[in-house]
């Protein structure tokens, strides 16, 4: 994608986010606070034109693509 070669866009999944959001369950559910019965973290649309804010949203440090962008 980030090359502009045949990925157009993806549906990203955000694991640091949703490691963040089961370790608050599970520290809710230590001092036996009310949970939520699952967990789930919204997918992200990502395409080229948002692709570096993306990149550091899901990853949560800076995008080391710039260069294949700038293509």
């Amino acid at each position: 994608m980030a090359n502009n070669d045949f990925i157009a866009g993806i549906g990203s999944q955000r694991p640091f986010d949703q490691g963040v959001a089961e370790a608050r369950q599970a520290a809710l559910a230590i001092i036996s606070a009310e949970t939520h019965p699952y967990v789930a973290v919204p997918s992200l649309a990502v395409n080229r034109s948002n692709l570096e804010k993306s990149y550091q949203e899901i990853y949560h440090k800076d995008a080391k693509i710039l260069k294949a962008l700038k293509k």
